[in-house]
């Protein structure tokens, strides 16, 4: 069929990929009065023609209009007299706007934290800060003590704090998709909190944007697709740090602090609703 452009539409094709999750289009194309002096230039004028779309256009360069589809290979064989046909392979990739594009990871692993409190369902310390004290026995130092030992001999010390190293769950979303969109673009956001529900119930300000990466081997594109990680770290406490009052004679937060008085929370991070710049990601 004939078109508004110097070529001849010849036929198209297409088929559903699972592997994709996607459509996958072929569209031939035929050119005539191809110049070059063998087959060889004639073969690379075809292919490097005005009117062949460029690699990662979308199917608007044949007339069609449709959303997400886009040129990601070119074939062409020799028809004789300078014909050629061309074949124009698209694929409708979801991109970022479709969950089947989008391939998650979750993985939870623990790390270590000092900690002066044990769980509060628990007989000592039940939750409160860890207080330790010391009576010195009477044969403090034994025969060989020091003048200084001597002295603590039968003396019961002052209160005194204790730490230990506690493993703490953090767990982490990964989130990989294929979409048109430079990574660069969400720099300002890397580093910012949740401020609204996103993955489950009672996570605002516990998810953390870590970290954005992304890898493309078509940057000559009109415009290149990326392949793109984000990444999320949850915090079970919430990211935003809470300082409490400490007493100045056990070294310790006081209990009970009473908050915006004894106790508060600081917004140390910018926050964002993830659930909007990222509304398909929480279902992947």
């Amino acid at each position: 069929m004939s078109t508004d452009y110097p070529y001849q539409i010849e036929g198209c094709s297409g088929k559903f990929s699972s592997e994709i999750n996607g459509y996958m289009f072929t569209v031939t194309i035929k050119l005539t009065g191809v110049a070059g002096a063998n087959d060889i230039l004639q073969m690379f004028n075809a292919l490097t023609d005005s009117n062949v779309p460029l690699i990662g256009s979308d199917l608007s360069g044949i007339n069609v209009a449709l959303t997400g589809c886009w040129l990601r290979d070119i074939s062409c064989t020799p028809l004789g007299d300078g014909d050629w046909r061309v074949v124009l392979d698209y694929q409708h990739s979801p991109l970022n706007d479709v969950t089947g594009n989008i391939k998650a990871s979750v993985y939870t692993q623990v790390s270590e934290v000092q900690s002066n409190k044990g769980l509060p369902t628990l007989t000592y310390p039940a939750g409160k800060p860890i207080v330790l004290n010391y009576q010195y026995p009477a044969d403090y130092g034994g025969t060989s003590a020091t003048q200084e030992q001597i002295d603590l001999r039968g003396f019961k010390a002052g209160d005194q704090g204790g730490t230990f190293s506690k493993l703490v769950p953090e767990t982490t979303r990964i989130y990989r998709l294929r979409e048109k969109k430079d990574p660069t673009e969400y720099r300002e956001i890397v580093g910012t909190v949740n401020d609204a529900h996103w993955i489950a119930a009672g996570d605002t300000g516990k998810w953390m944007l870590t970290d954005i990466s992304g890898d493309t081997d078509n940057s000559q594109q009109v415009t290149p697709e990326w392949v793109n990680t984000y990444t999320f770290q949850y915090k079970v406490d919430g990211w935003q740090p809470e300082v409490v009052y400490t007493d100045k004679n056990t070294n310790e937060p006081v209990p009970a602090p009473v908050a915006d008085e004894s106790k508060v929370t600081v917004d140390a991070y910018e926050t964002n609703n993830f659930a909007t710049l990222f509304p398909d990601f929480r279902y992947s």
